[in-house]
């Protein structure tokens, strides 16, 4: 499920990367993130799996790269 999560974790404003391996990877910057945002991130994060919204249709779709 790495690819909704991803998408979804997205559309909450968490910048996020999803190689083909269905992991989903995220970095923090010591130069510009704060404690704050890990807990943040980490935050949208639980939500996300605990509400399963993920598993939304919008977050599903993959669209084509060109």
């Amino acid at each position: 499920q790495g690819f909704p999560v991803s998408q979804a974790w997205l559309f909450d404003g968490v910048v996020v990367d999803f190689p083909d391996a269905d992991i989903v990877r995220c970095g923090f910057s010591l130069l510009y993130n704060t404690r704050e945002d890990v807990h943040t991130a980490a935050a949208r994060l639980a939500a996300i799996l605990d509400s399963k919204r993920y598993l939304l249709p919008q977050f599903n779709t993959r669209k084509t790269v060109t």
